[in-house]
């Protein structure tokens, strides 16, 4: 017996949305009904609700008689979404800096271990695994700073963005293995300047971090 619909929804989109983030479906790619109906184990109307939330949120594109099309992300979205980004955790350390909002020495630590285990574990790129884990590792530590600074209408347009920082930090250690210790390094330091409180040296380091180099935008124009 199938799930409950709404579970079954869920599932639809949980699936799609790895396969989507992971690397098996690329920009542009059409993913069939069918298919994601098989690898559930669910009927064709959850799964058309699954890709309507999936579309909601900028992960796919419906389009009439063709279905949904995976949305490819080209270099002007890109340094767009960057922009975005710099905004808003521009915004939200200037807020964590003037309230001096305790974040307890603990959660930092914990989270700046997690990113050096990342870093220290993709002596093997090019596993998807380790790909698929650096990158909810690295929305895990840029959405902890917006969400400690206690603005919820900055915390739900950040959230927005997730599904391109995914897709575009996947993509990026695909291609460009050697940026991925480059970009940890960037998240230790900008820990160092939250704990501290140092928004100068935090905005300083996320200027660069946010500065894609041109062989990404090159690559994603390419895609």
């Amino acid at each position: 017996m199938e799930a409950k619909r709404p579970l079954a929804r869920s599932l639809a989109f949980d699936w799609v949305r790895n396969a989507i983030v992971s690397g098996v479906y690329h920009g542009h790619d059409y993913i069939e009904e069918s298919t994601v109906c098989e690898a559930v184990g669910v009927s064709r109307t959850p799964v058309r609700e699954a890709f309507n939330q999936l579309a909601a949120e900028k992960y796919i594109t419906l389009t009439p008689r063709h279905g949904a099309q995976v949305r490819g992300i080209g270099a002007e979205e890109l340094l767009e979404v960057y922009e975005v980004r710099r905004l808003i955790e521009g915004r939200s350390i200037e807020l964590l800096c003037e309230t001096k909002i305790p974040v307890t020495d603990k959660a930092l630590s914990a989270l700046e271990d997690r990113l050096r285990t990342t870093t220290a574990q993709h002596e093997s790129p090019l596993d998807p695994e380790l790909r698929v884990t650096a990158s909810q590792t690295d929305w895990m530590f840029h959405y902890s700073i917006v969400s400690a600074a206690g603005n919820s209408v900055l915390s739900e347009t950040y959230e927005f963005l997730r599904s391109r920082q995914q897709r575009v930090s996947i993509e990026t250690g695909m291609r460009f293995p050697d940026l991925i210790k480059k970009y940890d390094e960037h998240h230790v330091a900008m820990i160092e300047a939250w704990r501290s409180f140092d928004e100068v040296e935090f905005k300083r380091i996320l200027s660069e971090h946010l500065r894609p180099a041109e062989r990404i935008l090159a690559s994603l124009d390419e895609s």
